[in-house]
């Protein structure tokens, strides 16, 4: 049955001349249908791990962070990463998918496994944009959530959303976090890495960001480094975790790795979609089964 509303809903893009609003309308719609079906609550213990890690720019231990996945193609090549919040869902960046929304199924989700083609594959059910964010200027609202098509294992972790009590300015300057990705390891680098890399990094003032210029908003982005350079995210991390320990020991993401120019370049550290300014538009999804409209 999936398999023929998939061919009914490849033909009504294809062969009927419908106008960008009606297609979005009718995604939408077929979401509403699926998100309904999926019954799934945050897990009740999140971002806790079997010991403490050492981080700066190494290779990740053996199932350092259990929530980091990767997606992929139909070929299996790394696209961006992800962070798994809960059994079925998945936080990425919008750029990732954006191109993607029509065919979720040619995109896959590796999970459990700091190595890539070392996972468990997991097919997509539904990708949901933020409602604000717009493919021709794609650095503001760059946050997507990933339904995967069945749950992951009970034993796989998941990560702690940031804390409803916190500040919408949390995470404060000179504070640090972490971030994990498959991403290269330099601007000469030309493929992705085989094993999950880590870094620590600095969480930054509005100052540090300022050569971004109009591209770079407070109230949504984390700007996050080293004032000199040398540690960053870099092609190929996007749509994964800043991660940041909190006071009850468990990890929650703050940021989701967005944009740059270049890798640790200074002057221009990484670009992190703030989670915590949308906690509610990631609960509503996962709790409610809907959108909210901003």
């Amino acid at each position: 049955m999936r398999y023929r509303s998939l061919v009914k809903l490849f033909l009504l893009i294809v062969f009927i001349p419908a106008s960008a609003s009606f297609l979005d309308n009718l995604i939408r719609w077929l979401y509403l249908r699926r998100l309904r079906n999926v019954h799934v609550q945050f897990p009740s213990i999140c971002g806790q791990l079997l010991n403490e890690r050492i981080v700066g720019g190494d290779e990740a231990p053996p199932y350092a962070w259990p929530w980091a996945v990767s997606l992929q193609n139909i070929l299996g090549q790394h696209i961006c990463g992800g962070v798994l919040i809960t059994s079925r869902h998945v936080l990425t960046a919008a750029h990732c998918v954006y191109n993607r929304v029509y065919f979720p199924w040619f995109t896959k989700v590796s999970v459990g496994s700091e190595k890539l083609g070392g996972g468990d594959i997991f097919d997509i059910d539904v990708i949901i944009l933020h409602p604000k964010f717009d493919k021709s200027f794609i650095y503001p609202f760059d946050l997507a959530v990933v339904v995967l098509s069945s749950e992951v294992s009970d034993k796989t972790s998941k990560v702690c959303l940031p804390s409803l009590y916190l500040s919408a300015t949390y995470p404060f300057p000179s504070n640090y976090g972490v971030a994990v990705g498959w991403g290269r390891t330099s601007d000469n680098a030309k493929y992705a890495v085989k094993n999950l890399r880590q870094v620590e990094v600095k969480i930054l003032s509005t100052e540090n960001c300022k050569g971004y210029r109009h591209l770079y908003s407070e109230s949504i982005m984390i700007c996050a480094g080293w004032e000199g350079g040398g540690k960053d995210t870099c092609q190929g991390d996007s749509g994964g975790p800043l991660l940041w320990l909190n006071s009850e020991g468990n990890w929650e993401v703050h940021g989701i790795v967005s944009f740059g120019f270049g890798c640790a370049n200074k002057g221009f550290p990484g670009v992190y979609t703030k989670v915590i300014e949308f906690n509610d538009w990631i609960r509503e999804i996962v709790l409610n089964g809907r959108f909210i409209r901003y």
